[in-house]
């Protein structure tokens, strides 16, 4: 299957940046390497001209929560954390995965943060069986985060994700069934739990890209590809 070979190549790509990503090294310095990665190893950057997006992976740092353009400038830290979001395309075929990772020793309320973002997927996982509503998803996302006093980004989703980028359905990370949408066996989607510490109203940018969290607080983000199976979810990007 095109998505577990291009997903396998992701979580691969993942664990190659993680150990570049430390204090001193530039955003640009990231992306440079990704690309090189997936065109070494027969992939095309998803997101590299995707709606005029400029470059290969999103490089997001401390209060961005999203789509951070990987500038030559911006420089990673010690105390800094730093949210990479890459899609591949293998075979015709998009996976989509991210990762937060910290820079050295970090706020003990921020490195909480990262690890209740990427928890928070792993409880989104119980929503998924065949059958059940796509958008209980969101909602085991949003309960996840306010039991631990985090809030999710506002106007921002989880996605289907396949032939297309972004495909159907639109998952909002909210408390209320908004679809009658069932999960079907063979659908595959981007899950990705994007929390926060303080409030989850969001702003972009001035380079129209960069989503950031209004109050400035720090954000996490933490995303795979998983693939809904009879015997339940399949995560197809670690």
């Amino acid at each position: 299957m095109a998505m577990q070979a291009g997903g396998a190549l992701l979580a691969e790509l993942h664990s190659t940046l993680q150990a570049v990503c430390i204090a001193g090294v530039t955003a640009a310095e990231l992306d440079a390497i990704a690309h090189a990665f997936i065109v070494d190893h027969g992939g095309t950057p998803s997101f590299l001209g995707y709606q005029g997006f400029p470059n290969t992976i999103c490089v997001s740092k401390n209060d961005e929560i999203v789509h951070g353009i990987p500038y030559s400038d911006k420089i990673m830290y010690p105390g800094d954390i730093c949210s990479i979001d890459i899609g591949i395309c293998y075979d015709g075929y998009h996976v989509d995965a991210a990762r937060t990772w910290c820079i050295g020793d970090v706020d003990p309320n921020v490195a909480d943060l990262v690890q209740h973002t990427e928890a928070a997927f792993f409880e989104a996982m119980s929503a998924i069986r065949v059958g059940r509503k796509v958008d209980g998803i969101g909602c085991a996302i949003f309960k996840f985060a306010r039991e631990h006093q985090l809030t999710t980004a506002k106007h921002l989703c989880s996605h289907g994700v396949g032939e297309c980028l972004h495909e159907d359905p639109l998952i909002p990370h909210q408390r209320t069934m908004r679809s009658n949408r069932r999960l079907v066996e063979g659908m595959t989607i981007a899950i990705e739990p994007m929390l926060n510490l303080g409030c989850p109203d969001t702003v972009t940018d001035t380079d129209k890209w960069t989503i950031r969290t209004k109050d400035r607080a720090w954000s996490a983000h933490y995303e795979n590809t998983v693939l809904v199976t009879a015997n339940g979810p399949q995560i197809l990007t670690l």
